[in-house]
Formats: structure tokens, C-alpha cells, sequence
């Protein structure tokens, strides 16, 4: 019984361990796959020959890969799922959230919970290679601009799934340099520029003067790898809550107004959706969600 209870809720840790649940499938009803466990095509496969799979948590992160030209280029991780499957949950992709919204219209329409979740500068400490090749594309997902449009495009794809109830999505809907806003200018007690020149900011922050300097000094120039140690660096209070009040006038009243804003568009692609969840900068470690419930 103990044997049989364990095989429900299963791990993939390494490739190895698919030989193990593919003996039991008809068993299995959770799983999480660690990253690199879903590389083959064979392995992808094994998903969708689990009949009774409720539940399943992936691991992206090698979503992204040097092709022969050695040039980043996106790759399935998925290509696959049962259509037993009511909850799907993303962890650390940074591809496009429409490649796996494609897939569950596809294979698992009647999907009832669906989490994107993204590798970004807050959960990935120090930066991996895709980010430290692309400092300046956080905005990706980091941005106040055109979330309408985004809810919008968001709904549409996502209106096939009839049973869905939780939405998270993986962006934050802030201006694209408030991290840099808040390193190099609100934690010396300053407000930052309209533009940051982060070639300049970052070595003029490192200098301990009082008051704090505001115009440049004579420094050489910060370089893309002092960038990215910046934006990738864990805020030493990252555990507690998040307390800036220049971060909050910057942030808090515009965000929940594109927030509330985004799910009352959602909801008219998605009626029956009942929770759907942002992230928020102005959480612990920024790792946080903002959760908005709709009445039954």
C-alpha cells in the first residue's frame, strides 16, 4: 500500500528514473520533472502515456540552446501531455508562454489550472548563460506598457480552455528598470532619472560619499558583466517584506490598476476563471504573487 501511495506523487530527477515510472504509469496521478529529464523526444513522449496523470510540474530552464551556429535558439521541452491533465505548472522557461498554451489546447483542453512561471533575475542567482547573454531583455517579462494589449492577446489564446479556474503569469507589471531604480538610486535614499545610464550609475553607487553623489564621476564605465552581477544580486532583506517607498509610489498604484485592469479583460475570454495571479515586485525577493479572486 505504502509502495503504491508513493508511485501517485512521483519525481524525475535524472533521465534514469523514467525507467522506474513507466513500469507503473497506471499509478502515477503527480509529477515533477526536473530540468534536463525532458530533452529526448522519447522522454517528452512518456507523459502522455501516463492515463491517469492529474497534476504535473515541469522544470524549462533548457528550454533555450546554442544551435550549430552557436546562436541561442528555443527548443521543446514539451511536445506532449495526457488528456487527463487538470494542472499544469512551468517553472524557469524563457520561451514564449504561447508554445506551451498551444500545446494544452491541443492535448488537454480540459485543463483547470495553468502556472507560467519564467527563469528571471530574481529566481536564478548567479545569472544563467541565456541572461547573461541578454542583460538588456528582462523587459521581456518586466513591463507596464501595453498590458492591455497583452491581456488581450493573452484571453484570446487561451478562450479554447472552457475549464479553466487559475491563471498565473510569470510578468510583472512594473517599469522595466525599476530594478535599477532601486539598486543604484533608492537604496542611497535617492530618485532616480527618468533615463539610467547604467554605464555610469553603477560605479557612481559603489562610491560610499555623504551626501550621495548624484552626477557622474570620474569612473570608468560599468561593463555588461557588472550589469549582470547587479541585476542578478539577491537583496539582502530578500526574505523579509519588501520595503521601499520609492518603489511603492513608482509601482504599487499603477501596477494593481493594470492588474485589475488585465483580469477584467481576461474574464471576458475566460468566464469561469476564478483566480488569477500576477507577480509583484513588491513581495520578498520579488518571488511573490498578486492574487485576484473573482466571485463564484
Amino acid at each position: 500500500m505504502g509502495y503504491r501511495r508513493w508511485l501517485q506523487i512521483i519525481s524525475v530527477k535524472n533521465v534514469n528514473d523514467w525507467n522506474i515510472i513507466m513500469e507503473h504509469v497506471e499509478l502515477v496521478r503527480e509529477i515533477r520533472c526536473f530540468d534536463g529529464t525532458l530533452l529526448k523526444p522519447e522522454h517528452q513522449a512518456n507523459l502522455s502515456k501516463i492515463p491517469r496523470l492529474y497534476a504535473a510540474t515541469i522544470d524549462s530552464h533548457s528550454d533555450v540552446c546554442h544551435d550549430e551556429h552557436n546562436r541561442y535558439a528555443y527548443r521543446n521541452i514539451l511536445s506532449t501531455l495526457p488528456p487527463s491533465l487538470k494542472r499544469l505548472e512551468i517553472e524557469h522557461a524563457h520561451g514564449p508562454d504561447i508554445k506551451i498554451i498551444s500545446l494544452v489546447k491541443k492535448h488537454c483542453p480540459e485543463l483547470e489550472e495553468l502556472i507560467l512561471g519564467r527563469c528571471t533575475m530574481f529566481n536564478r542567482s548567479p545569472a544563467c548563460d541565456f541572461w547573461s547573454s541578454f542583460p538588456h531583455d528582462h523587459d521581456a517579462y518586466m513591463s507596464i506598457d501595453g498590458t492591455d494589449a497583452y491581456a488581450h492577446s493573452l484571453g484570446n489564446e487561451l478562450a479554447p480552455l472552457k475549464q479553466l479556474r487559475l491563471l498565473r503569469v510569470g510578468l510583472y507589471f512594473v517599469p522595466s528598470d525599476i530594478v535599477l531604480a532601486h539598486r543604484l538610486y533608492h537604496q542611497r535614499g535617492l530618485s532616480a532619472p527618468a533615463t539610467i545610464h547604467w554605464q555610469s550609475a553603477i560605479p557612481l553607487a559603489e562610491r560610499t560619499t555623504n551626501p550621495p553623489l548624484q552626477e557622474p564621476a570620474h569612473a570608468e564605465p560599468a561593463t555588461p558583466v557588472q550589469l549582470v552581477s547587479l541585476l542578478h544580486r539577491r537583496d539582502e532583506d530578500s526574505h523579509t517584506e519588501f520595503e521601499c517607498s520609492k518603489c511603492v509610489e513608482i509601482t504599487d498604484a499603477s501596477g494593481r490598476g493594470a492588474e485589475n485592469s488585465a483580469n477584467s479583460i481576461l474574464r471576458v475570454y475566460l468566464p469561469k476563471i476564478v483566480c488569477v495571479e500576477w507577480m509583484g515586485w513588491l513581495t520578498p525577493g520579488h518571488l511573490g504573487t498578486h492574487s485576484y479572486r473573482f466571485p463564484l
